[in-house]
């Protein structure tokens, strides 16, 4: 085997085109990097401002509190308070009701009847106001206010929050007569846990929490009095048990890693959309009029419209305050369900969909079907009832379950219900044309254990599917009423189904993470992918049949080919950094990740190169003297990859795993390197390397980020540079360098990288609405194409199609890829793009193209499978593209 040295490979990195090798096509911006993006001053950075031991002195905390007092923060917490809020976390000591005081109310929680109660305050006016109770029936953590006079009225806002995954407000106006209450519960998208604090900002424009799982959650008061989510971040890897909002500026937060984080408050209207879900992703659906809409919904709350070309999702409105259990799309509205027994309607027209309404029967909901060009939703209760829900019409149950009801699916004509549930029987329900049932009679039991998580209709309505938590999954004849076959091959339970639009491929995934494809006529298992290293919750084909969307516990929805099963991209998701290693030279750096192996250059900060691989790499080595890149799964795959090209080396025998190098505590780093390497969520994996100049240091963080410290000399509180690299499944990252000088924290000064040099960020309309930004004006760019050759392509199947595209302007070319094209039966479908091709230079692009099956029974399509040419284009940012025709077979 033969390399080129690390020179050459520096060279050709700097010369070809970056991150070529296999990348998945480049996307705009995803807006969850807009904080890397929008940070751009030193004062905006989120500093490491303390660490401290489990049992720390009051002067552990003069740190932080200096450090805000230098910044002009008069209001800021004492190095006592914060003495005191951790001293009261350490021993649970916080037994006592919260409480809050002002010059016009009182604010009391009655931990026993779990009620809050609005007494008087003192005064004169004391008498003519009553005392409000409100019962919220659950746990209280936290409650903090504020009070202020705007006149003659006094306003006093008041923010409690708990084991519910939501923060109350309640708004007192009025001193003396005329004075009243309003109650703002504020819906959580983002936090999933316990909210152990909450802080209320002068004159309540802003909103504070921290929760339980470590993330700090920001809300603004908008013009109407109510609260919007402006942004949610992890901020450390224990409880988040103090947060204070310092004037209109700067969050600060203290959580149970020993670290206090300061975070510049989001501007005036600025909203940070999610681009992934932070648990379990359990439902999703395409537009059956549109396949470049994709809908999804998780345990965090949040409903999420995406459009799979530009790979960018806005949140829906979501009035849910449990775990989304289910969407689709109606005949003119969009529809969500959630176990907290809510369905709410939103406007299906525009790219920001506004809410039209909510609908709650009391009872969890576990999933949803809405009947064809309706609203109409039926949803699956806990009490196995199936019960249409509508906006303009009463609640109806039209199905009776003996467990609680899982799934639900219409035929195609919206008259036949097949709903499943934890019995040993589906049930088949008729229709009426005003959606009432007239006969619902349970098909036959098969030879499963009878517990039903999925099913769904084959688009001809004549067979059905049903996933059973044995892994097994049943096909029926529902108008013969008789079990036709079994079929199996899951390792555990399967929890979605899906038809391919021809009715020739039935999808499935389940809790072994496998997506498996069958040929029910044959009951043959044709493609079986992992597609997660936890469960797929749901599958969903486009209407054109061409792609597939699966939703996975790791919250990443991932784009197939429906033919060849081939990844295409993953939308949202952070995939967690798992291993890192340094080449000899320490300008190198490789990090392992649950998409493949990223290459860094740390001296000019940027990603050189994303190199997939089909299944999470767990740790990562340079070998070869530098000149080639091993990673390893957990199961044993080992990849090698040349570090000039990124090539996948084939038939070559894979080195020896590396030793694991032990993780440091965060109180080791910080001893050993400083605050700056304390990360902000937990380590997975850390690798070290040392030199006469100092030391350097890269910290692999769960949460996507990897932080490397670089300190000039022996001294622990030398000169020290901060490194923070952050990559996003779909090949977008962003990148952050401070340089610290030996004054400590505060004295950085910081320099920031855009997600490429194309400026893939995203705009924001004034209707909240996003749109990619195009690139900066490049004049001279030009692509110059080399037609492929012949390609032959067989009806149901596929091929690969390589592009090659020269640059020959003068200027570089950014972002190029393949444009997705669908005509009549053909489809082609971008694999790879190139992020960046330097002049002169040539990349290959690669395509996959389909010809979808006749459909059964259909006349012979002699005359599409003929020889055409199918039209294709090549674009980059910037608005530069080219024509080029590919002659299909």
């Amino acid at each position: 085997m033969t390399h080129r040295v690390l020179s050459a490979a520096l060279a050709a990195f700097a010369a070809a085109a970056v991150g070529v090798a296999r990348a998945q096509a480049p996307t705009p911006l995803p807006p969850a990097l807009s904080d890397f993006v929008a940070e751009r001053t030193p004062d905006d950075l989120p500093e490491v401002v303390a660490t401290f031991d489990d049992d720390p002195a009051g002067t552990a905390f003069a740190a932080p509190a200096a450090a805000l007092a230098a910044r002009g923060f008069g209001d800021a917490p004492s190095a006592d308070a914060l003495r005191a809020a951790w001293v009261r976390y350490r021993d649970a000591a916080d037994d006592a009701p919260p409480s809050f005081d002002s010059d016009a109310v009182r604010f009391v929680l009655d931990g026993d009847r779990f009620a809050i109660t609005l007494r008087p305050g003192s005064g004169d006016a004391a008498a003519s106001r009553p005392t409000l109770t409100l019962e919220r029936r659950r746990r209280l953590n936290a409650v903090h206010g504020t009070g202020w006079r705007d006149g003659e009225d006094e306003t006093t806002v008041l923010a409690f929050a708990g084991e519910a995954l939501r923060v109350d407000v309640l708004r007192f106006h009025g001193v003396g007569a005329g004075g009243g209450a309003a109650l703002f519960p504020i819906r959580l998208s983002g936090p999933r846990n316990w909210i152990q604090a909450v802080h209320v900002g002068p004159k309540a424009t802003w909103i504070a929490s921290g929760d339980y799982d470590g993330r700090v959650c920001l809300w603004r008061r908008d013009a109407d009095g109510t609260y919007g989510l402006r942004r949610a971040s992890l901020e450390h890897a224990g409880p988040a048990w103090g947060v204070w909002l310092l004037g209109d500026s700067h969050v600060l937060s203290c959580g149970a890693d020993g670290v206090a984080r300061l975070r510049p408050l989001p501007a005036t209207g600025e909203v940070r959309f999610s681009v992934a879900h932070d648990l379990d992703l359990r439902t999703c659906a395409f537009d059956p009029k549109n396949g470049r809409r994709l809908l999804s919904g998780g345990v965090d709350h949040a409903v999420r419209l995406w459009d799979v070309e530009l790979g960018y999702a806005v949140d829906l409105p979501s009035p849910h305050a449990g775990p989304v259990s289910g969407v689709a799309f109606g005949g003119g509205s969009i529809v969500s369900a959630s176990v907290d027994g809510e369905v709410a309607w939103y406007d299906a027209a525009g790219s920001r969909p506004a809410p039209k309404g909510v609908r709650s029967e009391g009872v969890k909901i576990n999933g949803l079907a809405v009947r064809a060009d309706s609203d109409d939703a039926y949803v699956c209760g806990g009490d196995g009832r199936m019960i249409r829900l509508a906006l303009d019409k009463p609640a109806l149950a039209v199905a009776q379950h003996r467990g609680e009801a899982k799934g639900a699916a219409f035929d195609a004509s919206g008259r036949r219900l097949l709903s499943c549930a934890g019995e040993r029987a589906l049930r088949l329900t008729d229709l009426d044309a005003a959606g009432a049932a007239t006969r619902s009679e349970p098909l036959p039991a098969g030879p499963e254990d009878g517990h039903w998580h999925c099913c769904g209709f084959r688009p001809d309505g004549r067979v059905a599917a049903a996933g059973a938590l044995s892994g097994a999954v049943s096909l029926f004849d529902v108008v013969e009423n008789r079990l036709l076959a079994t079929l199996r091959g899951h390792a555990g339970s399967v929890e979605g189904c899906a038809w391919s639009p021809d009715g020739a491929r039935l999808l499935t995934g389940g809790a072994d993470g496998t997506v498996r494809v069958w040929d029910p006529a044959k009951g043959v298992e044709l493609f079986a992918v992992r597609a997660s290293r936890l469960t797929v919750y749901a599958a969903a084909y486009d209407p054109d049949g061409v792609r597939i969307a699966t939703a996975s516990q790791d919250g990443a929805l991932r784009l197939w080919s429906a033919q060849a099963f081939r990844l295409l991209r993953t939308l949202g998701g952070e995939p967690e950094a798992r291993g890192a290693a340094f080449d000899a030279s320490g300008q190198l750096l490789a990090t392992a990740c649950d998409d493949g192996v990223r290459l860094w250059d740390l001296d000019r900060v940027r990603l050189l190169a994303h190199l997939p691989t089909d299944l999470p790499v767990a740790a990562v080595a340079f070998v070869d003297d530098d000149a080639a890149v091993a990673a390893f799964g957990d199961d044993g795959a080992a990849w090698v990859f040349e570090t000039a090209s990124g090539e996948l080396i084939e038939g070559e025998e894979p080195p020896a795993l590396p030793a694991a190098t032990p993780v440091p505590s965060f109180r080791e780093l910080a001893r050993r390197y400083g605050p700056w390497a304390a990360p902000q969520s937990a380590v997975s994996a850390f690798a070290a390397r040392t030199s006469d100049d100092g030391a350097t240091i890269a910290v692999a963080e769960t949460h996507g980020v990897v932080r490397v410290v670089r300190r000039e000399g022996a001294a622990p509180d030398g000169a020290v540079e901060v490194l923070e690299l952050r990559a996003m499944a779909d090949g977008c990252w962003a990148t952050r360098r401070t340089r610290v000088g030996g004054g400590g924290a505060g004295s950085g000064v910081a320099e920031m990288s855009r997600a490429d040099d194309g400026g893939r960020v995203l705009a924001l309309a004034d209707d909240g609405s996003c749109a990619p930004l195009a690139a900066p004006a490049r004049p001279g760019g030009r692509i110059e194409v080399r037609p492929p050759a012949p390609i032959a392509v067989d009806e149901g199947d596929g091929a690969l199609l390589e592009i090659t595209a020269t640059n020959a302007g003068d200027v570089p070319l950014y972002q190029l890829r393949i444009e997705t094209v669908v005509a009549r039966d053909l489809a082609l479908l971008p694999l790879a793009g190139v992020v960046r091709l330097d002049p002169g230079s040539s990349a290959v692009l690669q395509a996959w193209i389909e010809r979808k099956p006749a459909p059964a029974g259909a006349e012979s399509r002699e005359g599409s499978v003929a020889a055409r040419m199918l039209p294709a284009r090549i674009t980059a940012a910037g608005g530069v593209s080219a024509a080029v025709d590919v002659l299909v077979r």
